[in-house]
């Protein structure tokens, strides 16, 4: 079935478009959602073009399995999400953009494990809340994926010969900080801030190998604003 130049929904008392059990084969081009819900067995596969969400109800993913839903130059003003019932769900979002300010990765929330749940972003799978892959680059996303970073620093990974993106602004919230690194297990890749801020730093107690990184070898931090350090 191929939807064109539809709308789904008015925002307000008319909620967008529910399938339900199995209904096959979709592809909406140029639609307009106030609301998207499958529900339900196994949807073999669902595509969405050009297509944009609005508040309201997103698109949402309930209690399927063995579905795959590709997002091509799609724009989002609500999110996607995936509930813990869901098994073998597959979402791809192709050149798509967040209509607010949010970083589009944050356009996904999910309750299930990616190993069985997958989620890609360009090409960018990701690996775990906050962290995004593809061969030896890895996307930051939010201030679990910073914390990733310094637990798989410190437990022993260097990063070597691999680069590593912010994506956000991250605020560390005066909770106490692992730096990113420590004396024979330092952070060796590339580090890109892209300008983004990581504010409310804060390492208590009289420590060596202090700061957001700890640590360092032959590593790169660029392009990178650190605020309200303590």
């Amino acid at each position: 079935v191929v939807f064109t130049d539809c709308t789904f929904g008015d925002g307000d008392n008319l909620r967008g478009i529910h399938i339900d059990n199995g209904d096959g084969n979709m592809i909406f081009n140029d639609c307009t959602f106030y609301g998207f819900q499958a529900i339900g067995a196994a949807i073999d596969n669902i595509t969405f073009n050009r297509c944009k969400f609005y508040k309201g109800c997103g698109s949402s993913v309930v209690n399927m399995y063995s579905s795959i839903y590709e997002y091509n130059d799609c724009s989002f003003e609500a999110g996607f999400f995936c509930d813990a019932a869901s098994n073998n769900v597959t979402a791809a979002f192709n050149r798509c953009t967040y209509m607010n300010d949010s970083s589009i990765y944050n356009v996904v929330r999910f309750d299930k494990d990616p190993a069985t749940c997958t989620i890609s972003f360009d090409g960018y799978q990701r690996i775990t809340d906050g962290v995004y892959n593809k061969a030896n680059e890895y996307l930051i996303i939010n201030v679990n994926g910073l914390k990733w970073l310094a637990t798989t620093v410190n437990e022993g990974t260097s990063f070597s010969g691999k680069n590593v993106t912010l994506c956000a602004d991250i605020d560390l919230n005066n909770e106490e900080w692992a730096p990113i690194g420590k004396s024979g297990k330092a952070f060796s890749g590339k580090f890109d801030g892209q300008n983004h801020t990581i504010s409310n730093l804060y390492i208590s107690g009289n420590k060596t190998d202090v700061g957001l990184f700890g640590f360092t070898t032959n590593g790169e931090i660029k392009n990178l604003v650190v605020e309200n350090a303590n």
